[in-house]
């Protein structure tokens, strides 16, 4: 696991990981804005501008496609889909629940 963890901050947020003990971590956690990988990737997905779908035929297909799903449930009416480009990590979709933002990269 953390082997795992420490490639993925390297490879997809581009840092130097660095291992903290755990009563530092619970110390800055409380009293600062530290996050873990999949907090910071999160936060850089949420982040990201709107992006507009490319004009081809998968992309307004899969954009169709999730308009109808969302068409069948009455709870959802109130979603908007929001597509982005430019998040570097591996998060590819995030749903702001407070907002009623659902964010898909483009990818």
């Amino acid at each position: 696991m953390i082997r795992q963890t420490t490639n993925t901050i390297r490879d997809s947020l581009s840092k130097r990981p660095a291992c903290l003990p755990d009563m530092l971590w619970q110390i800055l956690r409380a009293h600062c804005p530290i996050r873990t990988v999949e907090e910071e990737q999160q936060k850089q997905f949420k982040d990201t501008k709107p992006y507009i779908v490319p004009d081809t035929t998968f992309a307004r297909t899969v954009n169709r496609a999730l308009q109808a799903c969302f068409a069948l449930l009455k709870f959802t009416d109130h979603i908007q889909v929001v597509y982005i480009r430019g998040s570097t990590g591996k998060v590819d979709v995030y749903f702001n629940k407070g907002q009623g933002t659902l964010k898909i990269h483009y990818r």
